[in-house]
């Protein structure tokens, strides 16, 4: 409906809001017909609301507006935190927790936004660490009785039921194989020779310091897409020497002069149950990340089919 400076009512409410009366924009949203009722119109009754003190009638206005926009990200970070006012911190966190996920889209929020979409991160952790205390403590008893068996698919289970995780599976990027068991994390005691591996780190070290000061050249950018290849989120390293590698096995084959400069990592790796596939693996190198998103300056030895890493420090870099 439109007033007789055509105004609709709705711009009306909101400039009632702007000079903070509430009441007289719930006068002026009450008049608006059914029909133009939309999810923006539930949301300025909510905040003239919450002007007027009534936090449980505001709740009720922003379900009008999830009802109409289930995903509507401010409906929901606004309901999140009226009911973490009224003292529902478990339905708070519910709610709080869709609106991350609805928030996980953006690219950027508006400043605004900032302070209450990281105090819905902070309700939500605080919820689940008190969730997966709780549950901790309710089956400890049973736990005790349990003895020495094992027990790690039950606490990985009440981890992700808790929220403090999430149920890992099979991601493959080339081919997948149906119904394996999906297992974040094998029994070591499947892996007779990591020991042997794992002791002689400091030697693999050495073997990559050497090569890092003698043959540094030999280090080739270990994100090389072809000219026209769609990138995708690798397009920053595409072909950079901010992460390389040195190969010792690439696509099935041994890489002699890479061998023979690391003569000890290459008779672990011969020494190893390596996958054999002509033409794809085993893969093993050493990988150089001096520059790099997700944890700055590490080096890792990988070796298929499965992977080994031995880390050093930035410092380690040296010139490099």
């Amino acid at each position: 409906m439109t007033g007789p400076d055509g105004d609709t009512l709705g711009a009306r409410a909101k400039a009632a809001l702007q000079r903070r009366d509430g009441r007289a924009a719930l006068e002026l949203l009450a008049q608006v017909p059914a029909a133009e009722v939309i999810a923006d119109t539930w949301l300025d009754k909510a905040l003239a609301l919450r002007m007027t003190g009534d936090l449980v009638a505001a709740v009720d206005a922003l379900d009008g507006a999830l009802t109409l926009e289930p995903r509507n990200f401010l409906a929901l970070l606004s309901k999140g935190a009226l009911l973490e006012r009224l003292g529902q911190a478990k339905a708070a966190a519910v709610i709080y927790r869709n609106a991350l996920a609805v928030s996980s889209a953006f690219e950027t929020l508006p400043l605004a936004l900032v302070a209450p979409v990281e105090r819905a991160r902070q309700a939500v952790a605080a919820h689940t660490a008190a969730l997966a205390e709780h549950l901790r403590a309710s089956v400890a008893s049973l736990r005790a009785e349990a003895g020495g068996e094992a027990l790690e698919r039950f606490d990985e289970c009440l981890s992700i039921y808790a929220g403090e995780t999430r149920a890992y599976v099979q991601e493959p990027l080339l081919i997948t194989c149906p119904r394996l068991p999906a297992i974040p994390f094998y029994d070591r005691a499947l892996f007779p020779w990591l020991a042997e591996l794992e002791a002689a780190t400091t030697e693999l070290q050495g073997e990559l310091h050497a090569v890092m000061e003698a043959r540094a050249d030999d280090f080739a950018p270990y994100i090389a897409f072809p000219p026209g290849a769609p990138v995708n989120q690798w397009g920053e390293l595409n072909h950079s020497r901010r992460w390389s590698s040195y190969f010792l096995w690439k696509d099935g084959a041994r890489q002699e002069g890479a061998c023979a400069a690391c003569p000890r990592t290459a008779a672990l790796l011969d020494a190893m149950p390596m996958d054999d596939q002509p033409g794809f693996a085993p893969t093993a190198m050493f990988s150089l990340n001096v520059v790099c998103t997700f944890e700055p300056s590490v080096f890792c030895t990988y070796c298929l089919p499965s992977s080994c890493a031995c880390v050093q420090p930035p410092s380690f870099c040296g010139p490099t």
